[in-house]
């Protein structure tokens, strides 16, 4: 009990801190003054835009897989707003020339290890699902939560992991094309 209770805070003092770093960030240029301009930019780029694609995902469950309670409005707008952000920020990255970023990425291992990540999470929900289909029943993963699906495995099934295996295609495919 008294664990949980250290949690809290340190989880609230951790929410505190990302907020001020990141309110710092965005709204004080001066933070990053000395810091290469490019480098910079490239490593919030990538990392807002992951960090925006995770709350979009994570949304995407509260609004559909968690029992309606006082903070469906605000799970309704996290989710607008990061999906609105995502959008706006993948826009903005047509006109730059983010091919360059990665020209000297190892691009085999990256690509092998998004497949390889596909493809066990595909076996790990297919191994639930599968079975309930054939049995004409409702997996357990979805029955134990009183669920009507799953939001994660139709996430998962329909953007994410095939999503992941293209992005791994595509991203192979620039680099021989690029060597050619």
């Amino acid at each position: 009990m008294k664990q949980v209770k250290i949690l809290r805070i340190l989880t609230i003092l951790l929410a505190l801190s990302l907020a001020i770093v990141s309110i710092a960030g965005a709204f004080f240029p001066e933070t990053y003054a000395r810091d290469s301009a490019s480098l910079g930019s490239r490593v919030f780029t990538l990392i807002y835009g992951g960090t925006l694609f995770y709350i979009l995902y994570s949304f995407i469950i509260y609004c559909f897989g968690v029992n309606f309670n006082q903070f469906f409005l605000l799970y309704c707008l996290t989710l607008s707003l990061s999906l609105y952000s995502f959008i706006l920020l993948f826009s903005d990255l047509r006109g730059r020339e983010v091919e360059g970023w990665f020209r000297n990425a190892p691009v085999r291992p990256i690509s092998v290890y998004l497949i390889v990540v596909a493809l066990i999470f595909y076996f790990l929900w297919l191994k639930s699902i599968v079975p309930a289909l054939v049995h004409n029943e409702v997996p357990s993963d979805v029955s134990d939560y009183n669920l009507l699906v799953n939001p994660v495995h139709v996430i998962d099934l329909v953007f994410a992991l095939p999503g992941l295996i293209i992005g791994a295609v595509l991203i192979r495919k620039m680099k021989t094309s690029s060597s050619s």
